[in-house]
This record gives C-alpha cells, structure tokens and sequence, in this order.
C-alpha cells in the first residue's frame, strides 16, 4: 500500500541529508532506498539541503511522523496527478505547450543534463536509480547520444 514519505523520513547531518524511499517502482518489495543531498559549501538560494530545511519549516504543525512530507496545507498527501495539474498549469502560464510535458519531464531533463554535461553512464544509472538500459531511454537522442 502507498506510505507517503514522511519529515521523519529525513535524517538531518551537518553537512547533508539523508531521505528514504519506502517504495518506489524499482522497489516493488518495499525494502526502501537512501537518498543522500549534499549542503552547498556557500549559501545559495539553489541549494537543495537548504530548500528542503525551509519547506519543513513551513509545513503544516501537525505530527512529523504521520504528516506527509509533500503535502497541502491541510495535511492531505499530494498526489502524482495534482502535480501534474500544478506543472500544466505553471507551463500554460509561461507559454509552454503543457501536453508535452509531464511529472517524468523531471527524471528525462536531469538524465539528459547530466549525459550532456559528461557524466559517465553508470553514475546517471546510479543517480537515477535504473538498473538496466531503460536510462538510455529518458536520455533524449536529439539532445545527446546513448551514454552506452
């Protein structure tokens, strides 16, 4: 059954995080995955550690065990589908055709970026999380040639 990560899920260090995966597609046994996010050596309004530190802030005060991590104000889990509504309507505004894009456009821009940018194939594998080939397919042949 479906166990919406919770801030309990996160484990707090000094110079990074830790954040488990309960379940994912490439865990259907539910065994779980260690996420790490590294802290910026300098402050920056991009660093992920410190954005997800803000965002837990501000989340609604209710029990860090059970309160989903991502979720509305009232506590109600978000689900896949209401951020692809959010993401349509965000790339409407911005003049984007939305139907081209989807909650995967995230895993296929970062694949892509990183082939691009040289990173060798089994490290985007690992980051990733793919265990076979299927990387080759998130990684857009007009942008960058198979990293294999």
């Amino acid at each position: 059954s479906f166990q919406p990560a919770t801030v309990y899920d996160i484990i707090w260090h000094k110079h990074h995080l830790s954040f488990t995966i309960k379940r994912s597609k490439t865990d259907q046994l539910g065994r779980g995955t260690s996420i790490s996010i590294q802290k910026s050596s300098r402050p920056s309004a991009f660093c992920p550690y410190r954005t997800i530190n803000r965002y837990v802030t501000r989340l609604p005060s209710i029990d860090p065990c059970t309160t989903p991590l991502f979720c509305f104000r009232d506590g109600t889990p978000l689900s896949r589908s209401a951020c692809h509504k959010f993401l349509s309507h965000l790339l409407s505004q911005a003049g984007y055709r939305a139907s081209e894009y989807n909650t995967h456009s995230f895993r296929i821009g970062a694949a892509t970026s990183a082939a691009m940018a040289g990173v060798p194939g089994r490290v985007i594998k690992r980051l990733g999380r793919w265990r076979s080939r299927a990387v080759n397919l998130y990684i857009r042949p007009m942008l960058h040639s198979s990293v294999w």
